[in-house]
């Protein structure tokens, strides 16, 4: 109970806003014949906004993956050694991709790879001035046939070395966005601005999107759309069972836009049951404030099980990694470390309560050069290196290479230290 009292003030915030909801609802109805139209391309257009904020997510989460696998080359120099070079295989299939090469900064990838050169690429000169670069595939006819996602490589200092490229099919970036479980309510497709359809299977009909369609009326308002970059509806067209709605919205990467295939009935037979049954819906809305607050108590009890899922995802990524890697949170004072601790020293570092327990492990004679370089994190933002013993389980000391770096949240303020450990040979 002392959670909810913790919290009884967003309660009744989501409470109030819902009452608001409501009442606004109630007002809405008495009006809905002369809105109707109105309301249904808002919908639709909610429908878009909830489209390309999933694509825009789950290329955001890639882009996410891609840069670990970049700064895990960039911290092992010898990316071609086997055991290195598989766990960037691993990595980069984890992140839905099959291929991949390492550009070093004179513009040369990867022997294995035939050791093409990238000098004269467009992408690599962009790259490796510190930027992100997702750019088309085209074949010798200008027909697009995959994408390619590019991420610049630093080494400890914080220096550009090269490029990690990573490439894919349409027919693979299609799965990687997964765009059937994008929305519910429709077809999406992502196009360049060109027209041309990027989500699609080798085999597909649909080529351009003019095949989706289908209408001169609708392509010169779509024109007009991605001039003005706005989110719509582009019109309706009458199909065998039913009307469909083609609604269209920009997302932040590369230009893409999607386009979606909506059926009215999605739409124009919810209004219907809004307009009959408002009594039962305001039942319905009353049950749903019950079950999101118990939801919302139910998440304040469960919020330590959340840290054991992180920590399983942080074991899917670096579970391949002969190193020790540890995340380290300034603010919840918690750490998470690879199992590789336990395989060197025999036993397990706490996960809670770190600051005041971390400093037994370093051996009495480093204690103070530790101290000072985890201070020193506080001033600076560049990777700290330093020499320390650790104690194994016998209390014998083992030298290691400690690499560390903070992260600052957009006020400057370190929140996070996350580092490698390696055994010195």
């Amino acid at each position: 109970m002392k959670l909810v009292k913790d919290y009884y003030v967003t309660i009744i915030i989501i409470a109030s806003v819902i009452v608001i909801n409501i009442t606004a609802f109630a007002v809405y109805i008495s009006n809905i014949n002369k809105d109707i139209e109105k309301q249904t391309e808002d919908h639709l257009s909610e429908i878009m906004e909830e489209a390309s904020t999933c694509v825009e997510l789950k290329v955001e989460e890639t882009i996410h993956e891609l840069e670990m696998t970049a700064y895990y080359i960039g911290m092992n120099m010898a990316y071609e050694h086997e055991v290195i070079s598989r766990n960037i295989e691993k990595m980069t299939e984890k992140a839905g991709f099959r291929s991949f090469d390492i550009i070093n900064a004179e513009g040369i990838g990867l022997d294995k790879n035939g050791g093409q050169d990238y000098s004269e690429a467009k992408f690599f000169e962009k790259v490796m001035q510190g930027d992100i670069s997702i750019t088309d595939i085209s074949d010798e006819k200008g027909t697009v046939n995959g994408i390619r996602f590019s991420i610049p490589v630093k080494n400890e200092d914080k220096k550009i070395i090269g490029v990690y490229l990573t490439e894919c099919s349409l027919d693979e970036f299609s799965e990687l966005l997964d765009l059937d479980s994008v929305s519910t309510k429709g077809k999406a497709f992502i196009i360049k601005s060109d027209g041309t359809v990027l989500s699609k299977k080798s085999d597909s009909s649909i080529q351009n999107v003019s095949d989706i369609l289908n209408n001169d009326n609708h392509v010169k308002t779509l024109k007009s759309y991605m001039k003005s970059k706005k989110s719509g509806v582009v019109g309706f067209e009458n199909g065998k069972n039913s009307k469909r709605y083609i609604c269209y919205s920009q997302t932040e990467f590369n230009s893409w836009e999607i386009i979606m295939v909506v059926s009215s009935s999605i739409v124009e037979a919810n209004i219907s049951d809004l307009t009959g049954n408002f009594v039962f819906l305001g039942i319905i809305i009353v049950i749903m404030l019950i079950l999101l607050i118990g939801y919302f108590i139910y998440t304040l009890v469960v919020v330590k099980s959340k840290s054991n899922i992180n920590l399983r995802r942080y074991y899917m990524v670096s579970k391949y990694i002969e190193d020790i890697i540890f995340d380290y949170s300034c603010v919840k004072d918690t750490l998470y470390c690879n199992e590789n601790w336990n395989k060197i020293f025999g036993y397990e570092l706490p996960k809670e309560n770190v600051k005041a327990e971390i400093g037994r492990y370093v051996a009495e004679k480093d204690k103070a050069q530790y101290t000072a370089c985890i201070a020193g994190l506080e001033n600076s933002e560049d990777i700290v290196q330093f020499k320390c013993h650790v104690l194994d389980k016998n209390q014998k000391e083992i030298e290691c290479i400690c690499k560390i770096f903070g992260i600052r949240d957009n006020m400057n303020k370190l929140i996070k230290i996350v580092g490698v450990i390696s055994k010195s040979m």
